[in-house]
């Protein structure tokens, strides 16, 4: 069957979450000449320097309920909350020249006075989005858990041939995208 390619070069946030499902769902209802759905495949490439860890969740559960079977690439960084919608592929892939940055979650605190009581539940909040991406990491390489909030607190950077080294990726590749291809741009 035929393959559509999606870029998302942005940070994450609830947009531009929101944009790559979108994208997902306009393509998969698109018909051929026949009636018969287009894509049986989204080849999703990511430059992303991280951001929301809600947005990264979302585009990680919402990608793995699609029919289409999906294919990450990292073509720059995939950073930080970004790791979790690059997981969500079949096939991972990373160009030669691009890198994965793990590094601890963050909660920023717009009020002036803030209460223990805030301190605590944005504690246990880091935690336990802390943990659960960890969980999709290793459920899905031959890192463990400990080890991933490890990498995520000491700030690691991982390089293709790493990666490839424990399963964070299938291969070092630069895909090519048809000349005819479908393409989406978030």
């Amino acid at each position: 069957m035929a393959t559509a390619y999606i870029y998302f070069g942005k940070p994450i946030n609830a947009d531009t979450s929101q944009a790559v499902i979108n994208a997902c769902r306009a393509m998969m209802g698109e018909l051929d000449l026949t009636g018969q759905f287009k894509w049986d495949k989204y080849k999703l490439s990511i430059a992303s320097g991280g951001g929301d860890i809600i947005g990264a969740m979302a585009m990680f559960n919402e990608l793995n309920v699609l029919p289409q079977t999906i294919e990450t690439h990292n073509s720059s960084a995939v950073d930080s909350s970004a790791i979790l919608p690059f997981m969500a592929g079949a096939r991972r892939t990373a160009s030669k020249y691009s890198a994965f940055l793990f590094h601890q979650m963050a909660w920023n605190f717009s009020a002036l006075n803030v209460t223990s009581t805030v301190i605590a539940d944005a504690s246990r909040w880091l935690s336990t989005y802390e943990e659960m991406m960890a969980e999709i990491i290793a459920n899905k390489t031959s890192l463990k858990s400990d080890a991933i909030i490890q990498m995520m607190r000491a700030g690691t950077t991982m390089r293709p041939n790493e990666a490839k080294n424990v399963g964070l990726i299938d291969d070092i590749e630069e895909y090519k995208i048809p000349h005819d291809a479908r393409s989406w741009q978030t």
